[in-house]
């Protein structure tokens, strides 16, 4: 977390939008979750194989170093930074002196300057007009615990203080474009109160709110024709959401951001998502995927568990993002806010030997598993021990054993197989 609070990303936030019904994903062209055992995956959960790129595991990194406890580096940590992820998100000053060296390493890599969407500052907002600050229902200004002013992302002048806003962060760092936070509802889950929509007079439907999050973050993209990736998926639940889904922000950016893939950052150790909801945080990234899009995928633990159970939850998260992302989708795992994330994901680091993805995931005996050029990816999201037939003799990734005949997997647990 950056210690900069004016700065700081707003992390997990309230789940203000109703949940996604199960036949919101069929209409998606996603696996249905009445599938059968061993049924394959529906159109779009198996064309992202059609697109996929032979990457290593470490090209799926994601860094918002805005949330990184330092953003001091050297010139070697940069450049080491520069090959070991695809998509950086940081504060101007973190690699504005490093930006060609971080380049030549890795002419793919996307950096991305970080800014507010829907937040000012103190210094921002001085001298603005009151029109373009949003109030309770008496008028106040509504402000957030690090003290920065939600503005209402409707108003001209504001969406055209934010593209502003976005061209001197990218001329003064040299990055390629801009990451825009705080576009989804979970902002409203940081505010002492309800605030009022100026144009109905009644409260911030969620419907609005991203509708004209997705426009201010489309006009930022247009209006400086640079990359643009925007912060507000949160969930698959709120993603398929069928009133107000949070995918719009996926269309009118470059790229967007899942903040809770999997959990909250603050959920209980042992609380774990329904198999619902988890599998649309999967459906979530495979979508993604069928559509082209750049994702990022953040997981938090960020309460109390032994090492036993962070190390499981990685591993879950991991292995429920690798059965569906096809090369354009990148994943974070912070188990702290202390989480020295700029050295990467350990696990994924790990994983360089399963390659490409093979085909699409699908599911056998409620496990849900997906074959990759150098083996096999399997998860259980049930809470029970599920064991399924192998076809062959592989090798645990992580602990080097043989596996062979059949494979058991405790409750919410995954498995990474070479061979």
């Amino acid at each position: 977390m950056s210690k900069l609070p004016a700065l700081r990303r707003i992390a997990g936030g309230k789940a203000t939008i109703t949940a996604a019904l199960a036949g919101a994903l069929a209409s998606c062209t996603l696996l249905s979750l009445t599938s059968s055992p061993a049924q394959a995956v529906a159109s779009a959960a198996t064309s992202t194989t059609q697109t996929t790129t032979s990457s290593s595991p470490t090209r799926l990194m994601w860094l918002d170093d805005q949330e990184s406890p330092t953003h001091n580096y050297t010139a070697t940590e940069a450049v080491t930074q520069a090959k070991r992820f695809s998509i950086i998100s940081a504060l101007t000053s973190t690699y504005s002196s490093y930006v060609s060296a971080m380049k030549t390493a890795n002419p793919s890599l996307r950096l991305l300057a970080y800014m507010n969407g829907t937040f000012a500052t103190g210094a921002e907002a001085t001298g603005l007009p009151e029109s373009w600050f949003l109030h309770d229902r008496y008028g106040h200004r509504l402000m957030n615990s690090w003290k920065l002013y939600l503005m209402n992302p409707g108003n001209s002048g504001w969406v055209s203080n934010r593209v502003t806003k976005c061209s001197h962060l990218i001329a003064i760092s040299h990055y390629d474009g801009c990451f825009v936070d705080n576009l989804g509802t979970g902002t409203f889950g940081q505010l002492s109160a309800t605030p009022i929509d100026p144009s109905t007079g009644y409260p911030y439907t969620a419907k609005n709110w991203l509708s004209r999050t997705a426009s201010l973050a489309g006009t930022i993209r247009t209006q400086t024709n640079r990359f643009t990736f925007g912060n507000g998926l949160s969930t698959g639940q709120a993603y398929f959401d069928p009133t107000a889904p949070s995918s719009v922000i996926s269309t009118t950016t470059n790229g967007a951001l899942a903040e809770a893939f999997i959990r909250l950052a603050k959920s209980g150790i042992t609380s774990f998502r329904s198999l619902t909801a988890w599998k649309q945080d999967v459906n979530m990234v495979a979508q993604a995927a069928a559509n082209g899009k750049r994702f990022a995928a953040i997981t938090k633990v960020w309460v109390s568990g032994t090492q036993t159970q962070i190390a499981n939850w990685h591993a879950f998260a991991v292995g429920s993002f690798l059965l569906a992302e096809n090369g354009l989708q990148t994943f974070e795992f912070s188990a702290s806010p202390k989480t020295d994330i700029s050295a990467g994901d350990s696990l994924l680091a790990k994983l360089g030997g399963l390659g490409s993805p093979a085909a699409g995931y699908s599911s056998l005996n409620g496990v849900y598993r997906r074959p990759f050029s150098g083996g096999l990816v399997a998860v259980n999201p049930t809470g029970s021990s599920l064991t399924i037939s192998l076809p062959k003799t592989y090798k645990d990734a992580l602990s080097g054993a043989s596996v062979s005949g059949s494979l058991t997997l405790a409750g919410h647990t995954a498995r990474f197989l070479l061979g």
